[in-house]
């Protein structure tokens, strides 16, 4: 049910027909509560920021950076 309802909603608020990358904000979300000092380290301050990245970076970005004591 989620990702028709963020296709519809969020969709169209999204730059550059970049609608079907609504996905993308859920995952952003659950990032940023499961790993938020990994997804700092990596450079996005929060889950916004990195869905941001993850529409400019069409080729492939860095979500979180994880240090050998975490894992």
């Amino acid at each position: 049910m989620a990702p028709p309802l963020l296709y519809e909603t969020l969709g169209p608020t999204l730059p550059d027909e970049a609608r079907s990358a609504t996905v993308l904000w859920a995952l952003a979300q659950r990032i940023a509560k499961a790993y938020p000092a990994a997804m700092r380290r990596a450079g996005h301050r929060s889950a916004d920021a990195l869905l941001e990245a993850m529409l400019e970076g069409r080729s492939g970005i860095t979500f979180t950076e994880d240090e050998y004591a975490d894992a």
